[in-house]
């Protein structure tokens, strides 16, 4: 991180004398990285303390030995929250919902579960203090439905699509109109923007992820929310 490297930067120069941590995971999250960094700083003859172990002295050898337990405990109890929080957000996903923020069209709603009352008792089961959904934006879905409209006319360049977006004064959910006009009428249509859309099975009702710990592919996880236009359309879109 590039403040660590600005730490041991300005170390190597004299520019301080001690470094103080709250506890030794918040020093560096990298056991190894985070050691090395500390025997350099302790070579250069600079102090390293922490607060929550304040008899910690990283120079001592039997403190040291202390300090990589610490570092290892931390380590791992970062890798199973990180597990849990994968194994959550993949539990979303499986029964139809989505973890993160929602494309243009969709909003993010929230609810506490205490606001509830009795009408909450299920969702107490499966939520912890909010229940979290996404819905369609009114607004913004018109936007989309205009945009799919004009494509499955098979009519259109995605260029064309930005500028049918733009005369009737519609814009992206951030603002910015569909196509930039610079100050010498250049005119710039936001394509890759448009194009996302049109590859981004979300808008047809379905959860679809590849990354390196969920796969799931088109078509086999119905999304909870509702979609802005059909799967045949999709499809041949």
């Amino acid at each position: 991180r590039k403040h660590d490297q600005r730490m041991l930067s300005d170390a190597r120069k004299g520019a301080f004398s001690h470094v103080l941590a709250a506890v030794p995971d918040r020093f560096g999250r990298d056991d190894v990285e985070a050691l090395r960094a500390i025997d350099e700083l302790t070579a250069l003859g600079i102090v390293v303390r922490f607060a929550g172990h304040p008899d910690l002295d990283p120079a001592d050898m039997d403190d040291r030995l202390y300090l990589n337990i610490l570092f290892g405990m931390a380590k791992r109890e970062a890798a199973v929250i990180a597990k849990r929080s994968t194994n959550g957000m993949l539990s979303k996903l499986l029964n139809g919902g989505w973890p993160w923020r929602a494309p243009d069209g969709y909003l993010n709603k929230e609810v506490r579960l205490s606001e509830l009352g009795e009408s909450g008792a299920e969702d107490r089961h499966k939520h912890a203090k909010y229940k979290r959904w996404v819905e369609i934006d009114p607004e913004q879905a018109k936007v989309w439905r205009y945009a799919w409209d004009l494509l499955l006319t098979d009519q259109y360049t995605l260029a064309q699509i930005c500028e049918k977006l733009y005369e009737r004064g519609y814009r992206m959910r951030d603002g910015r109109p569909f196509v930039k006009v610079n100050v010498n009428g250049e005119r710039k249509p936001y394509i890759q923007q448009v194009s996302r859309v049109f590859h981004n099975w979300h808008y047809a009702g379905w959860v679809v992820l590849e990354n390196d710990w969920a796969q799931i592919p088109p078509k086999t996880v119905r999304a909870e929310w509702e979609p802005i236009v059909s799967t045949e359309e999709f499809e041949r879109g």
